[in-house]
């Protein structure tokens, strides 16, 4: 049995378990990890998801989601797919029903088709809609229906940044074309550096628009 989640985590993890496509915005130290575990164990319990796999930065792979396991989800094995080739396949060959991999290996990721299920932790690393490792992951994302994403920096560096995190997601929150999201809720200050600047209230709007996916866990 694991820990107890704090009564605004197990909101975190309710909003969850009750969307398929979702995104929880919230600060280091939230505990982001223990609300996700806590509902990708649920859904597998309850059926609605066989198999996850999570990516993540390195680090996150192998400091934070074992160990957090251990507290939220000890009955729940997971598989870490990092270092060699024969090692990350021999994860992704295994039974455990969560597979953990790096966002560098996105261009190397094997048949996905036994995954119902991916969460993109440090959904921020998602940003650039255009980058190879985007176009190559969103490529392969059509037959995965649950999709989860958790950061901590949602608009840190701008809010055109968002447009690409919600797109990995779920494509009707903000649409399926930048160009159209930029004329939106931007206006062009130079067209020949694509420099956009966001209209007066477009975060409010932006954020409006996806809250029905979105659960904000304040500082």
């Amino acid at each position: 049995m694991g820990l107890q989640l704090r009564p605004y985590q197990e909101q975190a993890a309710d909003f969850l378990y009750a969307q398929d496509r979702a995104m929880i915005l919230a600060p280091v130290g939230a505990g982001k990890t223990a609300i996700t575990l806590t509902a990708m164990t649920e859904m597998v319990a309850e059926g609605y998801v066989k198999r996850w796999l999570v990516l993540a930065p390195k680090r996150v792979c192998t400091d934070v989601w074992p160990v957090e396991r251990l507290k939220w989800a000890p009955d729940f094995e997971i598989a870490v797919a990092l270092g060699t080739p024969a090692q990350r396949q021999a994860a992704f060959d295994s039974v455990a029903p969560i597979v953990v991999t790096n966002y560098d290996n996105i261009q190397s990721l094997p048949d996905l088709s036994g995954f119902d299920g991916i969460v993109f932790d440090e959904l921020t690393r998602l940003k650039n809609p255009s980058g190879k490792r985007f176009k190559a992951l969103l490529a392969r994302l059509d037959k995965i229906a649950v999709r989860w994403g958790l950061t901590g920096s949602f608009t840190s560096n701008g809010l055109e940044d968002v447009f690409g995190q919600c797109k990995v997601v779920d494509q009707s929150l903000l649409g399926r074309a930048k160009g159209a999201f930029l004329q939106k809720y931007f206006v062009c200050i130079n067209r020949d550096f694509g420099d956009w600047q966001p209209r007066k209230g477009a975060l409010e709007q932006v954020m409006d628009a996806i809250r029905p996916a979105t659960f904000v866990l304040e500082p």
